[in-house]
């Protein structure tokens, strides 16, 4: 009976295990209109299997006109690699007509998926042209905004002839009703009349078309935008950075990260991730190379989003004596808890190290072209983030209290190491089970609550929370709409903190080049573009990080340059900072600005760890403080001590 038994397990286990197969995904191709004796240029469109490699699924297209389209490799040509393909349709030299391209993806289980798209092929003719158009239209709430006015015209068709359509990406700021196309022949203008009370972005697309049918399409994107916002008090990052990836210059066996690093306009600056075990290979010593070779590469209009990466943490780590961890997964991984108190230590030195880093002639920490920094926390996945092999209340010596406590000392030991740039850290929803012990509050509100009450601007810096899963589809290439994640129910920590915390994002995956099979699902017919439209007008979002597939994509090249240019044109938090003068008494001045109104506190510290507040908070009185040591509320003038740090805080008035 014991092999009848195993053959029955193998059996039921290996028919568990098999994924069942189910038909692959394929996008569409918009309409097409070309002229007589001319193709329609490389069109692109994206596949994707469960369970078949994308290098696996094939493509084949069929025309159902093979007198205007003949079937064949010269008249349908197919290309691309991976998820990304494309086809060239030729049609015959000298015809006109209409013929409906089918594409179809086969699957290693030869199933398929089939995607149509027309081409109409009219006389001799060129497109006609829309110019004139800005990046952007800011306005301030109940504020008339201003008459746009843009160009058309084309060769064929009289200009009065042209006709021109207006659509809006977000009908709950301005419904397609509230778009007023006017003007005449070359000189056209729109009007918008976004709805009252609503505040937010949508883009604004318009297609001008001739009489045969060509079009041509520009967009801006028009905003109504309150400035006087919590939210926009918040000093955040803004703008499009481009995700770095495995590959870089080899410096010592390891690879720099630096491959991905692209010079073009529309690219604010670059997000490097490092993992600890990187930056502190061994207990103690520190190796910070990738840092000063990021900053020698990028080019000089753009900044630096630093990611620290405690879920690579060193293995010297778990070897320290008397440190706690915990061991999970197949196969089985080991990590030190996040409250352990020498691992949180360790990370606070890593921390101070990395701040006191010096690049290009200044420390990291006040180096004006480090844009964020994303902090980890020791034992987690990415900020606050269950293990895959874990959950958090799974870990020896769980409580709220601990992972709160952990939680709170990562992120104050990081905003007081990088008191200049912008903090964030990485916040998932995670469940405990204890919610009824708690008056039925969850564990991550709990901790959310904490963490806003600790970082409230005046005990420490607000800071931001993190994600890297927006993704956004259309259900066809020409639809109006797109659907966006995550949703607020499972960004929840970011959609209630909009007013605390700034919020920061990177891409689910590359919609022209996926490489997961859910990527291309949750990207159908979509473009960053849409993504950057959701985050921004569902959680506030001015920064986000994109996949180098889509930076390098063409076609995106235009709407990633739209949101680059409206995003840097926002109005932004200014940068609090103070600076000091050794005067030649031996004594140090700070000055800083400040707003009449609030309190300022001067504090000082020998170490960095240990802040003393000198005297009492002041009110300022005017746009700028000072204050002088002489050493009477320090203990020494500062000309005996051998290091001194200096800090204003901002304090309740």
């Amino acid at each position: 009976m014991k092999p009848q038994l195993t053959t029955l397990l193998l059996s039921w286990f290996f028919m568990a295990t098999v994924h069942a197969a189910t038909e692959p995904l394929i996008s569409d191709v918009a309409e097409q209109v070309i002229a007589q004796s001319t193709n329609t240029g490389t069109l692109y469109f994206v596949v994707g299997d469960a369970v078949t490699a994308f290098t696996a699924l094939t493509t084949a297209a069929e025309s159902s006109n093979a007198t205007l389209v003949p079937n064949n490799a010269v008249n349908l040509t197919l290309g691309g690699t991976n998820g990304r393909r494309s086809i060239k349709v030729t049609p015959a030299a000298g015809l006109t007509g209409t013929a409906t391209i089918t594409l179809t993806v086969t699957n290693g289980a030869a199933l398929t998926a089939s995607s149509t798209f027309n081409v109409t092929v009219t006389a001799p003719n060129t497109a006609p042209t829309l110019t004139g158009l800005p990046s952007y239209q800011i306005n301030s709430p109940g504020q008339t905004p201003a008459v746009v006015s843009f160009t058309v015209g084309d060769a064929e068709t009289a200009a009065a002839s042209l006709s021109v359509v207006a659509t809006s990406s977000n009908t709950s700021l301005v419904p397609n009703a509230n778009i007023v196309l006017g003007g005449s022949g070359a000189n056209r203008t729109v009007q918008i009349t976004p709805v009252a009370g609503q505040t937010g972005a949508a883009v604004i697309q318009l297609r001008v078309t001739d009489a045969l049918g060509l079009s041509a399409q520009g967009a801006y994107i028009f905003s109504v935008f309150q400035t006087a916002t919590a939210n926009n008090a918040i000093r955040q990052p803004h703008g499009i950075f481009i995700l770095d990836s495995s590959v870089g210059t080899m410096i010592n066996g390891v690879s720099m990260r630096d491959a991905n690093v692209r010079n073009l306009p529309f690219v604010d600056g670059y997000l490097l991730r490092v993992g600890w075990a990187q930056l502190e290979p061994t207990s103690g010593g520190f190796d910070f190379t990738i840092i000063s070779n990021i900053f020698s590469k990028l080019p000089a209009n753009q900044k630096l989003s630093l990611i620290l990466r405690n879920d690579t943490q060193p293995t010297w780590l778990n070897t320290l004596p008397g440190i706690t961890t915990w061991t999970a997964g197949s196969p089985s991984v080991t990590a030190v808890l996040p409250w352990d108190a020498i691992a949180l230590e360790r990370y606070r030195l890593l921390l101070v190290a990395l701040g006191n880093f010096v690049v290009d002639g200044m420390s990291l920490r006040a180096h004006p072209r480090l844009a964020a920094v994303n902090t980890g926390i020791p034992g987690l996945a990415g900020g606050i983030r269950e293990p895959i092999e874990i959950n958090i209340r799974d870990m020896p010596g769980y409580s709220r209290a601990n992972l709160q406590s952990a939680v709170l000392t990562c992120l104050a030991n990081t905003t007081d190491n990088f008191p200049n740039p912008p903090v964030h850290a990485g916040f998932w929803a995670y469940v405990d089970g204890q919610d009824a012990s708690f008056g039925g509050v969850t564990a991550w509100e709990q901790l959310r609550q904490a963490i806003l009450a600790q970082h409230n601007g005046v005990a420490h810096p607000r800071i931001g929370f993190y994600m890297d899963n927006p993704a956004t589809t259309r259900a066809a290439a020409d639809s109006l709409s797109f659907t966006g994640t995550p949703n607020t129910t499972f960004a929840a920590p970011m959609a209630l903190s909009q007013s605390s915390a700034y919020s920061e994002f990177q891409t689910l995956g590359s919609w022209s080049q996926p490489f997961s099979y859910s990527h291309v699902s949750k990207n159908l017919n979509s473009s960053p573009g849409d993504g950057m439209d959701y985050i921004f007008n569902t959680f506030a979002c001015r920064c986000c990080e994109f996949y180098q597939a889509d930076i390098d994509f063409t076609s995106y090249t235009a709407e990633f340059q739209r949101w680059h240019d409206f995003l840097n044109a926002l109005p932004v938090a200014p940068a609090f900072g103070a600076t000091s003068t050794r005067n030649v008494n031996g004594t140090v001045t700070l000055t800083w600005p400040t707003v009449i109104g609030e309190s300022y506190q001067v504090q000082f510290s020998n170490d960095l760890a240990t802040w003393t507040s000198l005297g009492s908070s002041v009110t300022a009185a005017t746009s700028s403080m000072s204050w002088t040591d002489d050493g009477t509320l320090t203990g020494t003038p500062p000309i005996l001590a051998t290091k001194r740090f200096y800090r204003v805080r901002v304090t309740a008035p």
